[in-house]
């Protein structure tokens, strides 16, 4: 996760973006053909961009907020968690 001391800039949205990008890359050949894969990936795809953009309009202290509730359910779930 992003030091929660500050808001992600353009490079860490971009950096973050970029990483989402080659995550789908790398899960793509894992699709079966049966679930459309580019369609799957695709909505995927939107669905971060559309995060990645509303992140980088949000005031600060909201972020800050979600990501420690994401945090704390993932460690709940017992899901790793990126630091």
């Amino acid at each position: 996760m992003t030091s929660p001391s500050r808001r992600p800039d353009r490079a860490a949205i971009e950096k973050m973006k970029e990483q989402a990008v080659e995550t789908l890359v790398t899960l793509r050949p894992f699709i079966p053909e049966a679930h459309e894969p580019q369609e799957a990936l695709a909505t995927l795809e939107t669905f971060i961009d559309i995060a990645l953009r509303v992140m980088a309009q949000t005031n600060t202290s909201k972020i800050i907020e979600v990501m420690r509730v994401v945090e704390i359910k993932a460690r709940m779930d017992g899901k790793k968690v990126f630091e």
